[in-house]
């Protein structure tokens, strides 16, 4: 009987141990924890700003005190950085219209209307560079969940601190 005992209470251990290694494992490799990872270690360390569409593996991080910008494109990309001085433009963008947009040597369209009911919120970088003028990252979209939902909320308040950084920035330049 004791022989038994100790096979359950072994069986339990392991079911234990694989339950909680699986947990660390989805944990480790959730796309939004990934993303961040991925763009914190391109950019060296920790960033002021991070936007992150973890359906679609795009993402962008932006560290003042080295001027950089860092963008990730997809899940197998390990990401291009840019000196804050290529970034000459961004548009927000909501349902396929500019809300608004900033540009060097241009006036700018200020964001005045904070569509709540957005299907789709989409952030616009553009970058002077042959190779990757720009990079579009789409926040949320209908299809990841309802208007209402908390990761539209969301979107939009990282769509908008990111839109207000990169507005410093063209200013500043």
């Amino acid at each position: 009987m004791s022989q038994i005992a100790r096979v359950v209470l072994l069986l339990i251990a392991a079911g234990c141990l694989l339950t909680v290694t699986t947990v660390i494992v989805n944990w480790w490799l959730e796309p939004h924890r990934r993303i961040g990872r991925a763009l914190r270690g391109v950019l060296g360390g920790p960033v002021d700003v991070l936007a992150v569409s973890a359906l679609r593996g795009q993402g962008a991080a932006l560290r003042v005190s080295d001027a950089k910008i860092a963008v990730v494109r997809g899940f197998s990309d390990r990401g291009l950085v840019f000196d804050l001085d290529e970034l000459i433009g961004a548009e927000l963008i909501f349902d396929g219209q500019v809300s608004a947009r900033v540009f060097r040597g241009e006036q700018r369209l200020a964001l005045n209307n904070i569509a709540p009911q957005a299907r789709r919120i989409t952030l616009r970088l553009v970058f002077d560079d042959l190779r990757d003028p720009e990079f579009l990252l789409e926040l949320w979209s209908e299809h990841d969940g309802p208007p209402d939902d908390p990761g539209a909320t969301h979107a939009i308040a990282s769509a908008r601190a990111w839109f207000a950084r990169a507005e410093a920035v063209v200013r500043r330049g």
